[in-house]
């Protein structure tokens, strides 16, 4: 078991979702219809991608049943998809979490072959953005560049303008720490956010943003620490406007999307010294966790306790 699933050991990944619940089921046993039935059958992109890397991290390691599943359905896009999300965590898990990879190599040839999955999901569910939102990551991890990572990015939007997932991945991949330019990430977000409707899932995307920016920062020692980044006017103002114009939407999106959300505002309110704001999306986000943003700062179940213990 690799050190991210030994921290995330204690978290409901299926989040109370029944049919996530009946989707780890299935991948843990390796039955592949439920899979596809659950996974092909949903074009709610929050929820696809969802079930999709539910699947794919069911179980440590590569299961048995994986490969032989898009072996004999050679023409189901959830096979490729959920392999190549696999491939992707396993390249992760590889590579370490460090600065400095553990094993590069290894780290490549994987994620060599989950763009190879991915792509053939693309051909075969064309509507679907999940596997556009994947490849920004795997353009990243193979030092393919910005322009890559963007413009897997903006194939994803194209076909669900605000979906979570693209976002995340675009501003990780758009970041200098992979090579890219703060200035660039800030600016997708910006344009993003122009569009963005009340209660749109890539409002948090605002809150991704301004942490890189911070960490960049610190690491620069531009600024003692990340909380006296968050504190700056125009970054805690940035956070504000991006949690009104979500929390004043209609909820949409997936359990896992929504959860995401609520943590990342959250931890932002909490760092820039908004009370009210990070007091909301705790009190909305309940007991339920996900790795991130928690995971970049220990323990997610300990780090979100801890968050939750000075409002509640």
């Amino acid at each position: 078991m690799g050190m991210l699933d030994s921290l995330l050991g204690k978290l409901d990944a299926t989040l109370g979702d029944a049919d996530a619940r009946e989707v780890r089921s299935a991948a843990r046993r390796g039955d592949t219809p439920i899979l596809e039935s659950n996974i092909d059958g949903t074009t709610e992109w929050s929820y696809r991608a969802f079930y999709a890397e539910l699947a794919a991290r069911a179980r440590p390691g590569r299961p048995a049943w994986l490969d032989g599943w898009s072996g004999h359905s050679p023409q189901s896009a959830a096979a490729h998809l959920v392999s190549g999300i696999n491939h992707i965590h396993l390249a992760w898990e590889a590579r370490g979490f460090e600065w400095v990879p553990k094993n590069h190599g290894e780290f490549q040839r994987l994620l060599r072959l989950a763009e190879a999955s991915l792509r053939q999901a693309a051909r075969l569910a064309p509507s679907d953005p999940t596997p556009h939102a994947w490849l920004a990551r795997t353009a990243y991890g193979l030092s393919q560049g910005a322009d890559a990572v963007e413009a897997h990015a903006r194939e994803a939007l194209a076909r669900d303008p605000h979906n979570r997932l693209a976002h995340s991945n675009a501003v990780q991949g758009l970041a200098s720490k992979w090579g890219g330019r703060d200035e660039r990430m800030w600016d997708f977000v910006k344009a993003s956010m122009k569009r963005a409707p009340e209660g749109a899932l890539s409002c948090a995307s605002v809150v991704e943003a301004m942490l890189e920016l911070g960490a960049t920062a610190e690491r620069q020692r531009k600024v003692p620490d990340l909380r006296d980044f968050m504190k700056q006017d125009g970054v805690r103002s940035a956070v504000v406007q991006a949690g009104e114009r979500f929390y004043s939407g209609v909820p949409k999106g997936s359990i896992y999307d929504q959860t995401f959300i609520h943590g990342y505002f959250a931890l932002g309110g909490d760092l820039a010294g908004v009370r009210e704001l990070a007091s909301k999306a705790l009190a909305l986000m309940g007991d339920r966790v996900v790795e991130y943003p928690w995971f970049y700062f220990g323990s997610p179940v300990r780090v979100a306790r801890s968050v939750r213990s000075k409002y509640f």
